[in-house]
């Protein structure tokens, strides 16, 4: 029998649903029936890969070979968690339900992986210890990219990415082979349609995108992912950190940032369980080295005072701008032009004020910066 003329490909053709319920129920062995040796593409994989398969089948053919919900086919390296994330903008169903199988899968693995062995002389023996393997939501793809990734390329229920993270918080800061964050797949995704796109773009112009249901649905996932990205133990209000989870999360486009900044301008001035507001993390981090002085000005633009705010260490962001070697063209300017009683304040570290901190770092930006901020304020010489 030719794998063109699988019994089960006909059925999926025709949509006889409850045809292949009987049929895996007479055949359970079928379950484990490589559909394209080429590709390796097991049965799951076909019905993860058909939109219009109820989610029930897909749980009966997991149950019935529930190792084929981590195995990669051999094209694009996808799991069948992969392929079901890319059909869940509606039920969510399917992609659950996997998570759930894979869960108890994953647990008996590890249970038998611990069961002790009988000897010959009767005395129980512990079996090997292996390193437990990569958990299935954590598997990537040909391209680095995991099912999170997957779900928000795709546009995938909210619920779906809440689940995916559920089974491993880590999985939000697995990046692809470019360096890609699954949050900066969900906005890049988000822009490519139509809706979004202009959404976007009327929201980097200050205009309210509350009213637009797709709009709300992309900033849900958004919070939810942001908040993700803290690390923290004590997060008051997670929703309103989304700047901080931003900054935290890696690689990002200048106007994925400056977005939140334009909807809700508030933001910029939430600081974290540190004290830092977001102006403080950006020109620690520094994750926007050709655009920083671009990030700079939005983030003021949103909240002016924040050039004046210390954390709880009590630096306040021009120290840490200096600290970290901003040069002056890069931002540094609009930070004195916005707060310019800034320069007299001192390092609480190193009791120096910006000027002489900028003399210690040494380097050309050094140089400039002492040079540009004695500009500024001439009888700093003489405090």
């Amino acid at each position: 029998m030719g794998d063109h003329h699988h019994p089960v490909e006909l059925m999926i053709g025709e949509a006889r649903w409850q045809d292949l319920v009987v049929y895996f129920d007479e055949n359970p062995e079928e379950a484990k029936h490589i559909v394209n040796p080429a590709h390796g593409r097991t049965m799951l994989h076909l019905l993860c890969s058909v939109g219009a398969c109820p989610w029930y089948l897909i749980k009966k053919v997991a149950e019935l070979y529930p190792k084929a919900i981590t195995l990669q086919e051999k094209r694009y390296g996808d799991t069948p968690l992969h392929l079901s994330c890319r059909n869940s903008q509606v039920t969510i169903k399917k992609s659950i339900g996997l998570l759930e199988s894979m869960e108890r899968y994953e647990k008996q693995q590890e249970l038998e992986r611990k069961e002790p062995l009988a000897t010959p002389g009767g005395v129980d023996e512990q079996r090997p210890h292996f390193s437990r393997p990569v958990g299935g939501v954590l598997v990537r793809n040909r391209f680095g990219g995991t099912p999170l990734h997957s779900a928000c390329n795709h546009n995938a229920a909210f619920e779906v990415i809440q689940a995916l993270v559920s089974a491993d918080p880590r999985i939000v800061s697995v990046t692809t082979h470019d360096n890609i964050p699954p949050i900066a797949t969900l906005y890049t995704s988000y822009i490519q349609t139509i809706p979004g796109y202009m959404a976007v773009a009327k929201a980097l112009k200050g205009e309210d995108q509350s009213g637009a249901g797709h709009f709300q649905r992309f900033w849900r996932k958004l919070a939810f992912l942001a908040t993700c990205y803290l690390g923290q133990t004590r997060v008051l209000d997670p929703g309103r950190l989304i700047l901080h989870g931003l900054l935290r999360s890696g690689n990002l486009q200048i106007n994925f940032y400056k977005l939140p900044l334009k909807h809700d301008p508030s933001l910029a001035k939430v600081a974290d369980e540190d004290g830092n507001l977001a102006l403080h993390l950006l020109v620690e981090r520094r994750p926007f080295r050709l655009k920083e002085r671009e990030a700079i000005e939005s983030t003021l633009q949103a909240h002016p005072e924040a050039v004046h705010a210390r954390n709880n260490s009590g630096d306040f962001p021009l120290i840490l701008a200096i600290r970290n070697k901003i040069p002056w063209r890069n931002g540094l300017d609009v930070l004195v032009k916005t707060g310019p009683t800034t320069v007299q304040k001192r390092d609480p570290m190193t009791d120096l004020l910006p000027f002489q901190l900028a003399a210690c770092e040494g380097g050309n930006v050094a140089l400039d910066t002492t040079y540009k901020l004695l500009t500024v304020q001439p009888d700093l010489l003489q405090i």
